[in-house]
């Protein structure tokens, strides 16, 4: 399930920097932030959250206001919506470790971008994990973007569709996405299939 996986993801990174930050004593400065268009629609991510990461990290604390948790080796996730045309400009200029789109075929494409370019990191120890990760069903009002840019270049999946980005300096950097195709018939409830 979509939730699952976003959460697993995110406990992987808490993992990650709980070892930088034991074995260096230094804290991370990094933070993961999970999109949706509307912010109540993040309640079963929240809700898994709750369950899991107090487990990972006795010491991670929630923050309702901000919508953060916040782990004692210094990493933040943070919950935030795309509700409005014009939300994503309030994320220019953060450093974003890795972001997570959520139903992105409710996003447009505009928005998707725009964050992407606020992921990155001045931690060397973090820069393997620097990134986006987007989940998705057919239909939503952004499909079509979703699936020029996604599935149509590999519409088999497993296949990652690599770029090369040149920079102002003109150095060139590589980017790439993979489209990982999921069917009704993958989910573990095989109930769920055949309702």
């Amino acid at each position: 399930h979509n939730t699952d996986w976003i959460v697993a993801d995110n406990c992987l990174i808490a993992g990650v920097c709980d070892h930088l930050w034991r074995s260096t004593g230094q804290r991370v400065r990094a933070l993961n932030v999970i999109f949706r268009v509307d912010l109540g629609q993040l309640s079963d991510i929240i809700e898994r959250c709750h369950e899991l990461f107090p487990v990972i990290d006795p010491g991670a604390v929630w923050n309702e206001q901000k919508k953060t948790w916040r782990f004692s080796s210094g990493l933040r996730v943070q919950m935030a919506h795309l509700e409005d045309a014009n939300s994503h400009r309030a994320w220019n200029g953060k450093e974003i470790l890795r972001a997570y789109f959520d139903q992105i075929e409710e996003m447009p494409e505009e928005q998707y971008t725009y964050i992407r370019m606020q992921v990155r990191t001045k931690d060397d120890r973090l820069a393997p994990y620097v990134g986006c990760r987007a989940t998705g069903n057919p239909g939503g009002l952004f499909e079509e973007w979703v699936h020029n840019y996604f599935v149509k270049p590999a519409p088999q999946g497993h296949r990652p569709l690599v770029e090369t980005v040149r920079l102002r300096d003109g150095t060139t950097v590589e980017s790439a996405r993979v489209f990982i195709p999921a069917f009704l018939w993958d989910n573990p409830n095989k109930r769920f299939a055949t309702e």
